[in-house]
């Protein structure tokens, strides 16, 4: 039995200069269901990352590999990161919200997150310790508790939490005491698995010489180009200042 917590309709128009959507989690959504309003008119379209580079995407509604059509209609769940392009042409869904129970959308809670986690699901203990790091969900803040999950996720690869981990040794915040071999270690796992985010973290720690690093251009030159092919747009500002 699942309730609709909300229902929205999302527009990706060029006049709008709103074609694209980023990666992200629709943790709030047990479950989200898309509709298609306008399938076949449009090229790019809704995509799904099953990984931390650009290029784990699985494009799900595009021409090329067979739009959707009328009709047709798709869902996800909260742990499914996914993201939209739209190259040309204009696209409308009808996009809604599921959650459990009525009292969770009341509330704005998440009560599946933590079971997911504590089941050895690496997507939901990164999505249980942002939400413990930041106190939101409905999740009580607790640094220790967002870190114990992001230890567990990041060992199993999942480079969000390799990041986020590393994060946490940089400031010293919810480990046992700030650590540049550990934050290096851990942004370097990010980096290589292709998340675009660790490799500008790295890329600026290369540049100036944090972290106990030498600075070092050319190895700062490299991360911010393989960040900027993926679409980080500071990455590539950074790029074209340097010239």
């Amino acid at each position: 039995r699942v309730v609709v917590a909300d229902a929205l309709i999302r527009a990706y128009r060029p006049e709008d200069r709103r074609q694209k959507l980023a990666p992200h989690f629709d943790v709030l959504s047990f479950a989200t269901v898309i509709i298609p309003l306008n399938p076949g008119t449009y090229e790019g379209g809704l995509y799904i990352q099953n990984g931390a580079s650009a290029s784990a995407r699985l494009e799900v509604d595009c021409r090329r590999f067979g739009s959707f059509e009328k009709g047709d209609v798709l869902c996800h769940q909260y742990d499914v990161m996914h993201g939209v392009e739209v190259s040309s042409g204009s696209r409308y869904s009808l996009v809604l919200w599921l959650a459990d129970c009525q009292e969770s959308v009341e509330a704005g809670t998440t009560p599946w997150l933590r079971g997911a986690a504590e089941s050895g699901s690496p997507y939901a203990q990164f999505l249980y310790a942002e939400a413990s790091r930041t106190g939101t969900y409905g999740v009580p803040h607790d640094l220790k508790v967002a870190t114990h999950f992001l230890h567990s996720a990041a060992a199993q690869g999942h480079a969000l939490s390799q990041h986020q981990l590393g994060m946490a040794y940089w400031t010293g915040r919810g480990v046992e005491g700030k650590s540049d071999a550990k934050c290096l270690e851990l942004w370097g796992l990010a980096a290589d698995a292709g998340l675009a985010a660790a490799q500008v973290d790295l890329a600026k720690s290369h540049r100036h010489g944090y972290l106990g690093l030498a600075p070092n251009e050319a190895e700062a030159r490299r991360l911010y180009l393989l960040a900027a092919r993926q679409g980080h747009a500071d990455a590539a500002a950074i790029l074209r200042e340097w010239g």
